[in-house]
């Protein structure tokens, strides 16, 4: 099934996203939400198919397993990840990786409310520094994450409804 962003499809969704060799926190500290779970397809044009799909499902007791789709001109591309979520000032953030890759981490605010998500991305300016270790970069978003410069802009998803 499928959910969380890819470094490469990343950029053709959300510019250039910030990546870093560190998450914000341990998995193991990580808990699942459950309004997560589920397929969900990016608003688009009417009679249009959504450009990118999402997909999210429980892996383990903190980690998420999920699947990108994205079309761009009759392409079709289908990426795998897992992710976790570290919350930061009352902020729920995705730490995700793209599976198979080496371990880079890319981060995305979210919210849902009832049937949408809404996803912004850490732009990858944002951040001019060099980290040596998670408690330092999440030091860092909590000083840093309320700049209006610090995420990209919002992409919004509809929860695909079971048949």
């Amino acid at each position: 099934m499928f959910l969380i962003f890819s470094m490469a499809t990343s950029l053709l969704l959300f510019g250039c996203p910030y990546e870093s060799k560190f998450p914000l926190s341990n998995s193991s500290e990580s808990t699942i939400d459950t309004l997560l779970i589920g397929s969900w397809d990016e608003i688009s044009a009417k009679d249009e198919e959504p450009a990118t799909s999402i997909e999210i499902n429980i892996f383990n007791d903190h980690e998420y397993l999920s699947q990108m789709m994205s079309r761009d001109k009759g392409s079709l591309t289908i990426q795998g990840f897992r992710a976790f979520e570290t919350t930061i000032n009352h902020q729920k953030i995705l730490n995700i990786q793209e599976i198979g890759n080496k371990p880079k981490y890319n981060f995305y605010k979210y919210v849902v409310s009832s049937d949408t998500l809404k996803i912004a991305s850490v732009l990858k300016d944002s951040i001019k520094i060099e980290f040596k270790n998670s408690t330092e970069l999440n030091t860092y978003f909590s000083k840093n994450m309320n700049s209006p410069k610090f995420y990209e802009d919002v992409r919004v998803f509809i929860k695909r409804k079971r048949k």
